[in-house]
């Protein structure tokens, strides 16, 4: 079998063929961090630099792990865009403690922490962690953990993915992403209830709606993603947030899946 790469604080143990595919950032003579994937490894014992390293403009360059100007990248999708793409100066960071994923611009973290231990606002002041960044709910949907930020009154917090979908919910400075606005939403967006998980024990409880016209279903945006089913929930290009029940989802934004099974004839 492949020898094991020596270990390291960058991350890089064990059985080299693990390795491919795996998301990294690296440090230019720059000093800033870009995103690239650990595309190939040659087991030929004679190449010093056997890792091919494939940037995301496509460069690439050959090294040898374990490197002490590449990481691993935070694993998994951004907590509150639910996109694992990152870009030059905009990467996935993840929190030391209870292992929130975010993008620096989703959470407002700047600069990068580089190699400095990261907590996230919840974290970072509590010596219950991570217990607390677990237990503590958002006040607009009821659901624990994840990216939430401090309500502008103090009393509360919320995620700032249900902030970015709700319009009339808001981030306040949205360099640090924080506080976050919750005061101004309508009763007739809280007298709705949540489809999926049908509770509204939040203290703001506000679901969103499908942004198709001819529907009134009503979700949370963490419900819906936790469900399994077919929910469309992105920011378009012109960064516009979108939501969809699985029922309406456009066209063009149809998984292969969803396409087979709507064009399946009627029983």
């Amino acid at each position: 079998g492949a020898d094991d790469i020596p270990g390291s604080g960058s991350g890089f143990t064990g059985d080299p063929r693990w390795q491919v595919g795996r998301r990294v950032r690296v440090v230019y003579d720059d000093g800033k961090w870009y995103p690239a994937t650990i595309a190939a490894w040659d087991a030929d014992p004679a190449n010093d630099e056997p890792f091919t390293i494939e940037f995301e403009h496509g460069d690439k360059i050959e090294a040898q792990l374990p490197d002490k100007d590449m990481r691993s990248l935070a694993p998994g999708p951004c907590n509150v865009c639910n996109r694992e793409e990152c870009f030059e100066d905009d990467l996935t960071v993840d929190c030391n403690s209870c292992g929130l994923v975010v993008h620096q611009s989703c959470y407002g973290i700047r600069p990068h922490p580089g190699d400095k231990p990261w907590f996230c606002d919840i974290c970072k002041d509590d010596e219950a962690r991570p217990a607390r960044a677990m237990a503590e709910k958002c006040a607009l949907c009821g659901l624990p953990g994840g990216a939430l930020k401090v309500t502008a009154c103090g009393k509360y917090h919320a995620h700032l993915a249900c902030v970015i979908w709700i319009p009339e919910a808001h981030v306040v400075n949205t360099t640090d992403m924080r506080p976050v606005e919750i005061r101004h939403i309508p009763w007739q967006r809280q007298k709705l209830r949540c489809s999926i998980c049908k509770n509204k024990d939040a203290p703001c409880d506000a679901p969103v709606q499908c942004y198709d016209p001819t529907c009134a279903k009503s979700f949370h945006i963490g419900c819906a993603r936790a469900s399994g089913e077919d929910y469309y929930i992105a920011i378009s290009e012109s960064a516009e947030p979108l939501a969809f029940c699985p029922k309406h989802v456009p066209e063009h934004h149809q998984t292969p899946k969803e396409k087979k099974k709507k064009g399946r004839p009627p029983r």
